[in-house]
Parts: C-alpha cells; structure tokens; sequence
C-alpha cells in the first residue's frame, strides 16, 4: 500500500508536467502567429520582442522536458505500471499535447518558409539598391559653393 502512495504524487506531478507543457507550446504557438503579422508589417520592434519571447518558452520548454524525463524514469524506477484509472486520466492530457506538438510543428514549419521568402525578398531588394544607388544618390555639392551657395 505505500508503493501505491509513492507511486501518486508521481503519476500527479507528471500529469501537471504535461498540462504545463501542452500550455507552453499553446502560447509558443500564439507567438508564431503573432510573428506572422509582425513580419507582414514589418515591425522591427515587435519582431524582436516575438524572437525573445519565442526562445524564452523554448528554453522553459526545454527545462520542462528534462523534468518530465526525471519524474517519469522515477515512475518507472517505482514499477509504476499505469492502471485503466490513471490511463484513463492520462490519455486526454497526452491526446491534447499531440495536437498542441502537431501544431506548433506545423506553424514552425510555416513560420520558417516565410522567413526564408522574406530573406530571399530583402536580397532582391539590396540588390536592386546596389544596382541604382548612383540614379538615387545626392547629387554632389559644388566645391567652390560655400554654405547657403545656390547651385545649378
């Protein structure tokens, strides 16, 4: 009987670990969409905020997963084997979080493919920049004109 009490705050503590990280990716998700529309608009500021806060939840996802793999090598290393109850606890939790990866993986996969045309976009246009500098460039100040000199 007091393996079966070992065993709960475990199988407890892993449920939670799972929530937490089906609620990372979800907001990890949020922020591809939102980069999505920075992008679009160009707004430098935002889109750097959005890199910021999408590394932070990868780090935080990343420390989340090191403790998922901790409690559950615990569970095991306790013969947990995981009974109908707890399966049936289990089952939505981990069906939500694959939906919640599949997703993300899914926006990522997005999110990549438009940077990569966005690279691809500004190239063109710094090429094309090259190309016409002179045409745009200011016209060059006479030597002899002196401050407040009309030139032709």
């Amino acid at each position: 009987m007091k393996n079966a009490k070992q065993t709960q705050p475990n199988e407890e503590q892993f449920l939670g670990l799972l929530e937490k990280k089906t609620e990372l990716l979800d907001r990890l998700g949020n922020a591809l969409r939102s980069a999505r529309t920075d992008l679009a608009a160009f707004d430098l500021n935002a889109i750097e905020e959005g890199i910021s806060e999408q590394e932070r939840l990868c780090g935080q996802i990343r420390t989340l997963d090191a403790e998922v793999d901790i409690v559950q090598r615990r569970c095991a290393g306790l013969g947990q084997a995981g009974g109908k109850i707890e399966e049936e606890r289990m089952r939505p939790v981990i069906e939500r979080l694959a939906r919640t990866q599949a997703e993300v993986q899914a926006l990522n996969h997005s999110h990549e493919e438009l940077l990569r045309k966005s690279r691809r976009t500004v190239n063109v246009l710094l090429n094309s920049f090259s190309a016409f500098a002179m045409t745009y460039a200011a016209p060059p100040q006479e030597a002899n004109a002196g401050p407040g000199a009309v030139t032709r």
